[in-house]
């Protein structure tokens, strides 16, 4: 069964997510002062990949997400931090 999960993102670069394979990254809000990122998962397949998430502050070296996707931009604290969040399937 297809199901829509949150998953709660630290605000460091790089981190990593377990997700079940066919996975599809939806977008990326605030909740409070945290960083969520929303995705549809099929709760039927068993076998997981690793995503690997980029977060960057505005003006920050984001070289590492050349090869990677645009999920969105986030504001925390009031707009006083701009946060840009990108994804990569891993091998």
């Amino acid at each position: 069964m297809k199901r829509i999960y949150k998953y709660s993102l630290d605000t460091i670069d790089q981190q990593v997510l377990r997700l079940p394979s066919n996975s599809k990254v939806l977008s990326v809000a605030a909740q409070g002062d945290n960083i969520v990122l929303y995705v549809r998962i099929d709760d039927t397949i068993v076998r997981m990949t690793d995503c690997l998430v980029l977060i960057h502050g505005t003006g920050h070296d984001a070289d590492d997400t050349i090869d990677s996707t645009f999920v969105g931009t986030v504001n925390l604290y009031n707009g006083a931090l701009m946060f840009h969040v990108f994804y990569k399937e891993t091998v």
